[in-house]
């Protein structure tokens, strides 16, 4: 049950940051929501997708892409890879 909640407030964050346009805010939260299992749906990747495309920093790019990898071994992400 923690688990859940979890996903959920996670994924709250991330759409809150998509909603207010805070790039690299909403690439550490998709990071942590897909660590934490939730269920990334299509709009939140395509966001994520495009800022990935602009971000210099080149850690963050691979936390991000190393989680979303990980993520799409275990399911299948109907938006492709970041």
């Amino acid at each position: 049950m923690l688990r859940l909640q979890s996903q959920v407030i996670a994924l709250a964050l991330l759409d809150r940051s998509i909603k207010f346009k805070h790039r690299r805010l909403a690439l550490l939260r998709l990071k942590e929501a897909v660590e934490l299992g939730a269920s990334v749906n299509t709009e939140q990747w395509t966001y994520c997708k495009g800022v990935m495309s602009q971000v210099q920093d080149v850690v963050l790019r691979a936390d991000v892409e190393r989680a979303a990898t990980c993520f799409q071994a275990s399911r299948v992400a109907k938006v492709g890879p970041l």
